[in-house]
């Protein structure tokens, strides 16, 4: 891989139609399930979460903890537009345990 040179793909994506992701969900409706999710909508959802919810955050250089599981729309774009959109640094939690995020807020500030 490191003697060669990366080969240029000509890849086609419709926005609109084509699968940028698989969210799988906790459930809450019933039992959980892999839901697609195509590109547009998540620049959608990323777009108003900045212009409406949080604002102009590349300016702040904030530190964000994200524990798992992302399984809900509301906490990837949230963690899509504020944490890697603008940026910012994003610690991803593998498990939400009380002590573990404490100890990083603390470590981290």
């Amino acid at each position: 891989m490191l003697k060669n040179p990366p080969r240029k793909i000509d890849v086609q994506i419709d926005p609109r139609k084509d699968f940028a992701y698989i969210l799988y969900t906790g459930g809450t409706t019933g039992f959980p399930k892999g839901v697609p999710g195509n590109h547009i909508g998540m620049t959608s959802y990323v777009y108003d979460v900045m212009e409406e919810v949080a604002g102009d955050t590349s300016k702040r250089r904030d530190v964000y903890i994200a524990v798992n599981p992302l399984f809900h729309i509301m906490a990837l774009g949230l963690f899509v537009a504020i944490g890697l959109n603008s940026g910012n640094t994003t610690i991803i939690m593998p498990v939400p345990q009380v002590d573990a995020i404490l100890d990083t807020i603390q470590n981290i500030r």
